[in-house]
């Protein structure tokens, strides 16, 4: 997957958690999760963006390092919305996708730290 192609899913998975969670928002029970989950996905999308544009591969990681924190409360947040008794299929792709997500980048973390450790002259 190429950088843009995931730039473009992380937007994705922003867009669609943000339009799932707006209703959940007048929900006094479900306005807190549903605001957590909203911030955790747009966070997870423009952070990835950001280290898009990192000039050091140092910095790259570091802001991967933020967009992993992010996809991964993304996920608890909607664990704790469907434990709170929501069930659709948005809710569960959210998940599946904050899932997915987390593995891609855990998976670019590592790549980009053994690159950088090349670069630096380290086997």
């Amino acid at each position: 997957m190429t950088p843009q192609e995931l730039r473009e899913r992380t937007w994705q998975f922003s867009r669609r958690t943000r339009r799932f969670c707006v209703p959940l928002l007048y929900h006094v029970e479900h306005a807190h999760p549903a605001g957590q989950l909203r911030r955790a996905a747009a966070s997870t999308a423009s952070n990835y963006r950001a280290g898009c544009i990192a000039r050091t591969t140092r910095n790259f990681i570091a802001k991967l390092d933020i967009v992993l924190e992010e996809v991964d409360e993304a996920e608890f947040w909607s664990m704790d919305l469907q434990d709170a008794g929501i069930k659709n299929t948005e809710l569960d792709w959210i998940r599946d996708e904050a899932r997915q997500l987390a593995k891609i980048f855990g998976a670019s973390r590592r790549t980009a730290m053994r690159n950088g450790d090349r670069r630096r002259g380290a086997a």
